[in-house]
C-alpha cells in the first residue's frame, strides 16, 4: 500500500494548477497568492523546495496520462519533443497529479477549493470542476447534494466566505491535506536522492587511495636514489644497463603521481558545479603497461537521466567549462548509456602548478623581506 504524507510537513512552498489560474502558498506568507501562471509568483530561490500539485484527467481506458502532455499547455496533441521542453522546463520540481490520489475511506468525501476548480474524492473516485470565488459554496451545496447526509464531509480550502458554516464540513487547512506517493509523478530514486552523498563518500575513499599511494611512491623515490647511486658507482654491463633502463622506465611512471589527487578532485567538482546526475567515473591512462603523459576519464551518467541530444549537450558543455584539467570531452561511439570521455594533458597541469608554486614562493619572500626591512 502507498504511503502518504501531509503536503505542508513535505514542501515549504506549494502551488496549484487549476484550470486557468494558479494558487501559490508560500512559506514567508500566511495569505494564499493568485496568478494566471506558477512562473509569475516564483522565483529560482522558492522552486528549490516548490511542490506543483495539478488535475490531469484520466484517458479515455481509465488510466492515468503522460503528465507532461497535460502540462505542456498546447490545445493540440502534445508531440515528443513538446514533451521534452516541458520535461526541462520542470526539471526535478515535485509535480503532483490529485486525479491519481487512492480513493478516500466509506463514508467519507473530500473536497479541495483551489485556483479556480474544486476537486473532490470519496470511496469510489475523484472529480474535477470549475468554478469561482462567487460561485464556489453554492457549487459545493450541489456537489453534497449526490452524498448521504450521514458522510463525513471535509473541505480543504484557503478562501473565506461567511457561509461555509452552512455546508456542514470539517474545514482543514490546505496544508494538512494529506497526499499519497502514488499521485507523485516523478519522485526520485533513493540513488537520485542520495547519489551526491554516495559520490562524495567515494570520492573521499579514492583521495585516501591516492594519499597511500603518494606516501608509498616517497619511499619508492629513495628507494630509486639508493639504486641510481648504486649504479654510478658500479661498472656497466649488460645487465646493470638492463637495470638502469628499468629504472628509467619507473621514474617515467612516477613522474606524474602528485597530481592524480588534483585531477580526481577537478573532475569530481566538475561533476558537482554542472549538476551531472553520474552513475560513476574512471580516471586511467590509455595503456596500464605504459608511462603516459595523459590521462583519460570516463563519466556514465544514471540509467535513462537524460533523453536525447537536447538535455545532453548542455550537460557536456557545463562539464568541460567547470574543469580545469580536461581539456576536451567527446561522446564515444555506441552504447545506450549516456558517457562522457574527457582528455587530461598532463604536462601542462605540471608546468601551471610549477608556476603558480613558484609564485607564492617568490610572495612568501617578499612578505618577509617586507616585514624585516619594515623591522629595522
Amino acid at each position: 500500500m502507498s504511503k502518504s504524507f501531509e503536503i505542508g510537513q513535505k514542501f515549504k512552498n506549494i502551488c496549484f494548477l487549476g484550470l486557468n489560474r494558479v494558487e501559490y502558498f508560500p512559506e514567508s506568507s500566511s495569505e494564499s497568492i493568485f496568478a494566471d501562471t506558477w512562473q509569475d509568483v516564483t522565483d529560482e530561490q522558492s522552486r528549490r523546495n516548490l511542490a506543483l500539485l495539478f488535475f490531469a484527467p484520466r484517458d479515455l481506458d481509465g488510466e492515468p496520462i503522460d503528465p507532461y502532455i497535460y502540462l505542456t499547455d498546447s490545445e493540440e496533441e502534445a508531440d515528443e519533443q513538446s514533451i521534452l521542453i516541458a520535461q526541462q522546463a520542470f526539471g526535478d520540481i515535485p509535480l503532483i497529479d490529485m486525479c491519481r490520489m487512492r480513493s478516500n475511506n466509506a463514508n467519507e468525501v473530500h473536497i479541495l477549493v483551489t485556483a479556480d476548480i474544486i476537486f473532490h474524492w470519496d470511496s469510489n473516485d475523484s472529480y474535477v470542476q470549475p468554478t469561482s470565488p462567487v460561485s464556489w459554496v453554492r457549487d459545493i451545496q450541489n456537489i453534497l447534494k449526490s452524498y448521504p447526509r450521514t458522510t463525513e464531509r471535509f473541505l480543504y480550502t484557503s478562501w473565506e466566505n461567511n457561509r461555509i458554516s452552512e455546508l456542514g464540513v470539517k474545514l482543514r487547512s490546505v496544508n494538512d491535506l494529506e497526499i499519497t506517493e502514488d499521485a507523485w509523478v516523478n519522485m526520485p530514486s533513493f540513488q537520485e536522492k542520495y547519489g551526491f552523498a554516495l559520490m562524495f563518500v567515494s570520492i573521499l575513499v579514492a583521495i585516501m587511495a591516492y594519499i597511500v599511494i603518494f606516501i608509498q611512491g616517497s619511499e619508492i623515490d629513495d628507494l630509486s636514489q639508493k639504486i641510481r647511486t648504486v649504479d654510478l658507482e658500479t661498472p656497466s654491463g649488460k645487465s646493470y644497463l638492463e637495470l638502469n633502463r628499468a629504472i628509467t622506465e619507473q621514474q617515467q611512471f612516477m613522474r606524474y603521481r602528485n597530481l592524480m589527487s588534483f585531477v580526481a578532485t577537478d573532475v569530481a567538482n566538475a561533476i558537482q558545479r554542472s549538476g551531472m546526475k553520474i552513475a560513476n567515473f574512471e580516471i586511467k591512462t590509455p595503456d596500464a603497461q605504459e608511462p603516459s603523459d595523459i590521462l583519460l576519464v570516463t563519466i556514465k551518467a544514471q540509467k535513462d537521466a537524460y533523453k536525447g541530444w537536447l538535455e545532453e549537450e548542455p550537460i557536456s558543455k557545463a562539464l568541460l567549462g567547470q574543469s580545469v584539467t580536461m581539456s576536451g570531452i567527446r561522446r564515444p561511439p555506441g552504447g545506450n548509456q549516456f558517457t562522457i570521455e574527457g582528455l587530461v594533458e598532463l604536462e601542462p597541469i605540471s608546468e601551471m602548478l610549477a608556476e603558480y608554486q613558484e609564485d607564492v614562493k617568490r610572495a612568501q619572500q617578499q612578505t618577509i623581506s617586507t616585514a624585516t626591512s619594515e623591522g629595522e
